[in-house]
């Protein structure tokens, strides 16, 4: 512990090139998988996810509805919510001291959730309960 604490290790390694985290968020038959690796490696996780589905639950994933994403780039649809995580453009910088010596840092990354209002009122107007911009209890 007492190296681990001079050479300031941590549990993450992100300069690594094999080091790979996953994250997962299900709700029924929906999920969204958060990779923190290539793209290729986003890519041979799909293919296992369908050959998992097809060989052991007997479930499609079809393919053409499953999006691979840059999360800081793009937004993922899930449960009716974007989902995307904080671009540097809009992570604060965050100053703090540390044995007396001033340091800045970019805060941490978030997911951020965004309303697709325009889909929203959509759906609300097909449905009849949303006129001319107002909508009706």
């Amino acid at each position: 512990m007492k190296t681990i604490r001079e050479r300031h290790l941590t549990s993450r390694i992100p300069f690594d090139i094999n080091y790979k985290r996953i994250h997962y968020v299900r709700y029924a038959d929906d999920f969204l998988i958060g990779v923190i690796g290539s793209k290729s490696d986003c890519e041979e996780l799909r293919i296992f996810i369908k050959n998992f589905l097809e060989e052991s639950l007997n479930m499609i994933l079809k393919l053409e509805n499953t999006k691979i994403i840059h999360a800081r780039e793009d937004m993922a649809l899930f449960l009716g919510t974007n989902v995307r995580i904080t671009p540097p453009s809009l992570r604060p910088l965050i100053k703090y001291e540390l044995r007396g010596e001033s340091k800045t840092m970019m805060a941490a990354t978030r997911p951020l959730l965004y309303i697709p209002m325009k889909r929203i009122i959509d759906l609300l107007e097909a449905r009849g309960l949303h006129i001319g911009g107002r909508p009706i209890s």
